[in-house]
């Protein structure tokens, strides 16, 4: 799984269920959307986007892979 390149603001995007964001709290940095039944996750640090990206993969917490 990759990480895209960042959106035009210059944050990396992650879209998740919303059970991610119990997991993803302790992150620092980070801005959390709520849409629906998903959560978009914003951070502008590429090494803390790989690692939320990874975290979430593992629990199968991703939408469209």
């Amino acid at each position: 799984m990759k990480l895209g390149k960042p959106d035009p603001e210059g944050y990396y995007l992650i879209i998740a269920g919303r059970e991610a964001k119990s997991f993803i709290e302790k992150y620092k940095g980070i801005l959390i959307e709520e849409h629906g039944g998903e959560i978009i996750i914003k951070t502008k640090s590429r090494s803390i986007g790989k690692r939320i990206l990874k975290e979430l993969s593992k629990l199968n917490l991703i939408v469209n892979p």
